[in-house]
This record gives structure tokens, sequence and C-alpha cells, in this order.
């Protein structure tokens, strides 16, 4: 007769339930709406729960994935402040984030040069006339969707050897001046950045192919 081997029932829980799987920080941001609210969002979330410990190296990496989410979206120098509410245990909390954004980076200079065939084309002409002009807000995801945009069509319009010899986006750290605000004091605010590629500065494009 076969006999059955029981497992013990605390090494079961110990494998159903690991460490740290109920923890459950939370974020409520405040300061901000609209996609930095939502930029935000989606970087504090990629912190994993194991990592969602109420240390001073938590707090860091909150700050980092603020500041890129910020930056992504033109935002450079935000103030965060950082609180902690309902308190509970060192992983059940609530992080409060206050969040002024700063004056915004604007582009100050877009260069987009083409060679070859393709500076005659006007498929390219129609595609570069909706890049980030001069004064707009700097988004990142823009600058990187249109160089995407570029090479896509290259390689529809059979442009099959195009390719970048430069693309650089710069936000120039001397561009900084003291901005006026609403409690009568200056802040420092990187004001400008450079579009230099301005997705490129120089496009290799050779014959469309009979």
């Amino acid at each position: 007769m076969r006999t059955k081997r029981l497992i013990p029932w605390a090494l079961c829980a110990a494998v159903v339930l690991p460490t740290g799987a109920f923890a459950d920080v939370s974020f409520d941001i405040k300061g901000i709406d609209g996609e930095l609210e939502k930029n935000v969002a989606i970087y504090l979330a990629a912190i994993p729960a194991s990592d969602r410990r109420l240390t001073f190296r938590f707090q860091s990496r909150v700050k980092d994935e603020v500041e890129k989410a910020m930056q992504a979206l033109g935002y450079f120098a935000p103030v965060i402040k950082y609180s902690i509410e309902d308190e509970k245990a060192k992983d059940d909390a609530t992080v409060v984030l206050d969040i002024t954004p700063g004056e915004p980076v604007r582009i100050k200079q877009v260069d987009i040069q083409l060679t070859g065939d393709a500076l005659h084309d006007k498929a390219f002409a129609e595609l570069l006339a909706t890049a980030p002009k001069v004064g707009d807000v700097l988004n990142q995801g823009q600058y990187d969707s249109l160089k995407s945009a570029i090479q896509s069509l290259a390689v529809r319009r059979g442009y099959f050897d195009a390719d970048y010899t430069l693309s650089r986006l710069e936000v120039a750290p001397g561009s900084m001046k003291p901005l006026s605000v609403s409690i009568s004091t200056a802040v420092c605010a990187t004001t400008s950045a450079t579009f230099i590629t301005t997705i490129a500065r120089s496009m290799k494009i050779g014959s469309i192919p009979c």
C-alpha cells in the first residue's frame, strides 16, 4: 500500500507567502497634473514591491524616478518634497510627493540637415514640417519619435543605405538664469535646450534603386 507524504503546512506557507509580498507603500502625487502626473506615476510604478520599504535608499530612488520622469517632458529643475502619511510599518504607508515643476526647458535651436536625393523628396519635407520648433517645451519622446519616423520613411521610400552621421540632443548647462517667482525669491532653472539633430545633422541618403 502506497503511503501519502504530507508537506508541513509551515513550509507551504513559506512558499505561498514570501517576505515582502504584502508591501503596501503607495504614492500620493501633488502639485502636478496631466501628462506630468501620468509620467511620474508610470516611473514610480516601475519600482518593485520588494524595494518599497521606508528607507533612505528608497527615498533616494523615488526622487530619482520623479526627476527622470519630469526631465523626459522638459522639466529639469523640479522641487520635490517627500513626506510620509498613514505609516503602519516600514512597508505599509503612503508616500506623499509634493512637486513644484519649475520652468520647462524650451528648444533654442533646431538643426536638421539631409544630404543626397532625400533633400528634394517631398515626403521628407512633409515629415520634417512636424519637427519640434524653437520655443517648444522639450519633449524627449517627440525627439525619439521623429528620429524613428525619419528612418522608417527612408526605408519605405527605398533609401536602404540611409543612416545618421550625427544625432544629438543637448541641454546646455550654461543656459541658466534667475526666474522671478511669486514669493519674491529668485530660483535657478534651465530655460533652453538645443535640439541638434536634431535629427539628422547630416543624413546620408543615396539614390532610390531602380
